[in-house]
C-alpha cells in the first residue's frame, strides 16, 4: 500500500518540523458521482488513514507538534 502524495508531504513536514502557510493557494474537489464511487473513495481513504496512523506512531516523536 502507498501513501498518497498530500500524506506523504505532510508527515516529511512534520517528521523535519517544517512548516510553510501559503494563502493564495487554490484547490479543486473532484466528487464521486455515483455510490459506488464514493464508498471506494471512503474505503481507500479509511485504509490510508490506517496506515498512516501507524507510521506516524513508529516515526514521530511523542513531543512534536503532531501530538
Amino acid at each position: 500500500m502507498q501513501m498518497n502524495d498530500d500524506s506523504l508531504m505532510t508527515f516529511y513536514g512534520l517528521l523535519d518540523g517544517d512548516t510553510v502557510r501559503q494563502p493564495s493557494s487554490i484547490c479543486f474537489t473532484l466528487v464521486p458521482v455515483t455510490v459506488r464511487h464514493y464508498l471506494n473513495q471512503q474505503f481507500r481513504w479509511m485504509r490510508g488513514t490506517f496506515v498512516r496512523t501507524f507510521w506516524w506512531f513508529r516515526y514521530l516523536p511523542l513531543t512534536s507538534v503532531a501530538w
